[in-house]
């Protein structure tokens, strides 16, 4: 995956209840990816927490090896 990959939540946000890889500064120095997914307007970890710093970019999870 290429930085070319990354879509930013201003150009568009995933479908409602799709898992996704999530990323987005948590301060200066730090960027923070985790799985998560996009539904009504929230932001949710994988494990349906809410995300504790601000997503600005997200992908679609590639399909695994073959």
């Amino acid at each position: 995956m290429t930085i070319d990959n990354w879509i930013s939540v201003l150009d568009k946000k995933p479908e409602n209840v799709h898992n996704v890889i999530m990323g987005g500064a948590c301060c200066e120095v730090c960027y923070n990816i985790d799985i998560g997914f996009y539904e009504d307007g929230q932001w949710s970890m994988k494990n349906g927490d809410d995300v504790k710093w601000p997503v600005t970019h997200w992908m679609p999870i590639p399909e695994p090896p073959k």
